[in-house]
């Protein structure tokens, strides 16, 4: 498990920013840190050549509302309007009044496996990854200009995009 107190990134001295807990950002080549990552494994061996694994793989939440409030009045709504022949900015919605989302939950994925030692040389194993079919968070594309995403979703490594799924893996031992 990895806890960060504290990242700074700064281009110049100046310009310093607090990166920890948010959102891997836009195209300005800053990325955000989480606060906490964990990997937690559980391995149990059964006599006969048998072993049952669990694991837990953990990301702490983060949010980009505070960049997002910074460029935008300190607000997370907006309003979308383009001004008629009157020059009345109300009447022609472009999306009208909307508020971001910028924000993502901590997330949990777990995976399992059972293998056998077959002889001296070879084991097999079949397992599950994401067994509770987490999807990955869902982000605002408009109007943000951050976080960066692959569709609706949070473009970071750390989120499993092909959700549950089943494996098989057969060993040669050299």
């Amino acid at each position: 498990m990895s806890w960060t107190l504290k990242q700074n990134f700064a281009l110049f001295p100046d310009q310093q920013e607090d990166l920890l807990g948010v959102i891997d950002i836009d195209s300005r080549a800053r990325t955000g840190t989480r606060r906490w990552v964990g990997d937690f494994r559980l391995t149990w061996r059964i006599p006969g050549g048998w072993s049952a694994f669990w694991g837990t793989e953990v990301f702490s939440g983060a949010s980009n509302n505070k960049e997002f409030k910074a460029n935008h009045g300190g607000t997370l709504c907006n309003d979308s309007f383009n001004t008629d022949i009157n020059g009345d900015p109300t009447t022609i919605p472009i999306y009208g009044h909307y508020c971001v989302d910028v924000t993502v939950p901590t997330a949990w994925y777990h995976n399992a496996s059972i293998t056998k030692e077959i002889g001296d040389k070879f084991e097999a194993t079949i397992g599950m990854r994401n067994i509770f079919d987490k999807k990955p968070p869902k982000v605002s594309l408009f109007g943000t200009g951050s976080p960066g995403t692959i569709g609706p979703v949070v473009a970071t490594s750390q989120y499993d995009f092909l959700g549950r799924r089943m494996f098989f893996s057969v060993t040669k031992k050299f």
